[in-house]
């Protein structure tokens, strides 16, 4: 069985839409379509067997040389995790390419629940929980379920299969920046949207309190995120002991370094749903978003964390704050202690 699949970005979809892989058929065969930004997140795993790099510099006729390219090659399902304009152009393509030829290729594409989507947004918490979007990650997984026809519970997204595959001893990566198994945390402050960030200093003073507990903080996201800089700053202004991983180029480490931390806690951002891949729990930070939205925890242990404040969610993204009075309170009212309490209830 081949399967063409399409999902090319971004980290946290990437990352849930493992899902999708965790259900197929055993034997599936997978061509995966990801742009050249995020092809690092899924290169290494043993259920794809060619990762089909698309660089968007190469605009719409690069797009149209590879789908034609695509139309070639005798898949049994073509399936959209994405539903872009560009996804949904190259769906619109394929009959016309494959015309003459008579095999039967089945599409197959995920919902983008926008109604339900709206109806959060407009009624949030009053919403009856029967009209709440499906979880990204259980759509991810019903598309691979139906391909295997297979019944029984939805397997979550997972990438551990990206670690047993890789070669990476743990105990050494541990032991390259001095900590052992479950004797530390992870922070990430920064997101895409800085309406979702938590204030530095109260990531600092979370750590510290932490710190009394006998954990040790390590700072994951990249340099050039601003909310990372502001709270490692913070963290040495108050001579809190810490590690900082802002400067590793190798994803796979973060990966080993949450699996075996004792939990993740930070912004509605990407590495949350890593830290559940890898088996870990994650403690995230809401405030313009909301889990019903579909991105929130799903495994055992993990827990969504925000104050319960009139207008969230706002958006999807939280980025325009009508607020305009006391904008992104959401954050703003969020305190450490509350954090704190909420991760060891």
């Amino acid at each position: 069985m081949r399967i063409l699949v399409f999902r090319m970005s971004s980290l946290g979809d990437l990352i849930l839409s493992t899902a999708f892989l965790e259900n197929l058929p055993e034997g599936a065969l997978v061509d995966w379509v990801v742009s050249s930004d995020f092809a690092f997140v899924l290169r290494g795993h043993p259920k794809i067997r060619s990762l089909v790099v698309f660089d968007k510099k190469t605009g719409l006729p690069g797009w149209f040389r590879l789908i034609r390219s695509l139309a070639k090659e005798p898949y049994d399902f073509r399936v959209d995790l994405h539903r872009t304009l560009r996804t949904r152009m190259a769906g619109l393509m394929f009959p016309l390419l494959a015309r003459g030829h008579a095999r039967s290729v089945q599409s197959l594409s995920i919902s983008k629940q926008r109604f339900r989507t709206f109806l959060v947004l407009l009624l949030k918490r009053w919403l009856p929980e029967a009209w709440k979007p499906t979880p990204y990650w259980e759509r991810f997984a019903r598309i691979g379920r139906m391909i295997s026809g297979s019944e029984g519970a939805l397997r979550k997204p997972s990438y551990l299969p990206i670690l047993e595959n890789s070669g990476l001893l743990e105990g050494q990566v541990l032991e390259s920046i001095g900590l052992q198994k479950g004797t530390y945390f992870c922070v990430m402050p920064a997101s895409r949207w800085k309406s979702k960030e938590w204030d530095p200093r109260s990531f600092a003073e979370l750590s510290e309190r932490l710190g009394k507990r006998g954990l040790i903080p390590v700072l994951l996201g990249r340099e050039k995120d601003g909310a990372c800089i502001e709270t490692r700053r913070h963290l040495l202004d108050s001579g809190i002991s810490h590690r900082s991983l802002l400067q590793e180029p190798d994803f796979r480490v973060s990966a080993v370094i949450l699996k075996n931390s004792s939990f993740f806690v930070g912004c509605d951002t990407g590495l949350s749903h890593l830290a559940e891949a890898v088996g870990g729990r994650a403690h995230v930070l809401f405030g313009p978003t909301r889990p019903e939205i579909g991105f929130g925890p799903c495994r055992e242990g993990s827990r969504s964390i925000g104050t319960r404040i009139g207008c969230a969610p706002c958006s999807k993204s939280g980025k325009h704050c009508f607020r305009f009075w006391s904008p992104h309170e959401c954050m703003k009212t969020l305190r450490p202690e509350t954090v704190e309490r909420e991760i060891f209830s």
